[in-house]
């Protein structure tokens, strides 16, 4: 059953609450939305593929103590929390459909603004930049939940070495996803730092660079080496 009150067990909003049309969620896409009235769910979709990993971040401003489902085909819940900083939990698809993410207040009656975002883990978001072995790319994290993903193309038993370097006083942290989505670096760095990883099978590794702190900003380098 859920935690709080104002959504049936099965995920819908009762009639007395107003919800908003679906928006689809896409990754690597972030959206500034409000909950402007009393009650007001605000509802959106996600597609996804059987076994999809996804990072959603929401980061609610001023009085708004948001509270955040992920509803599976079927009704059951995936995430089920509140936070009134911002927070970003990580869900699995167990089955290819249409998933539904329900923001709402906490207590139904706070209103605010709010930043919501998705990130595809386990396979490359559309705005995945390629990062090849040799190359150095200049970053800049500027939002409250934005967070810079790469791609990197992996042969099995190939090994890598990440530079990251963070400039204007940014705190990163860095996160490495081989294919699948399961997560096999995380750390982070205020200093220029270096980074291993091994790929243990053939694809696209996905690096994940984003502030420790949602109200942390600025421009970072990074850069991809064999190593040895």
């Amino acid at each position: 059953m859920p935690d709080s009150p104002g959504l049936k067990a099965e995920g819908e909003p009762p009639a007395h609450f107003a919800t908003q049309s679906s928006s689809i969620l896409i990754p690597g896409n972030v959206r500034n939305e409000s909950i402007s009235r009393v009650g007001e769910v605000d509802r959106f979709t996600v597609r996804a593929t059987a076994g999809q990993v996804f990072q959603l971040a929401i980061a609610p401003s001023g009085q708004l103590n948001a509270h955040i489902r992920v509803i599976a085909p079927g009704g059951r819940f995936l995430v089920n929390t509140s936070s009134s900083s911002a927070l970003a939990p990580i869900f699995t698809a167990s089955t290819a459909g249409t998933y539904i993410v329900h923001v709402q207040a906490k207590n139904l009656t706070s209103l605010g603004q709010y930043w919501v975002g998705i990130e595809s883990l386990s396979t490359p978001s559309p705005d995945a930049r390629p990062l090849a072995v040799g190359a150095t790319l200049d970053g800049r994290l500027q939002g409250s939940i934005q967070a810079d993903p790469y791609r990197v193309s992996a042969r099995s038993g190939q090994r890598f070495q990440i530079d990251l370097t963070p400039l204007s006083g940014l705190n990163t942290r860095i996160r490495v996803y081989e294919p699948g989505g399961r997560l096999i670096v995380n750390t982070q760095a205020s200093i220029a730092r270096t980074f291993d990883f091994t790929a243990n099978m053939t694809g696209n590794f996905i690096v994940l660079i984003e502030a420790t702190h949602g109200a942390n900003v600025g421009r970072y380098r990074v850069g991809l080496r064999f190593r040895a």
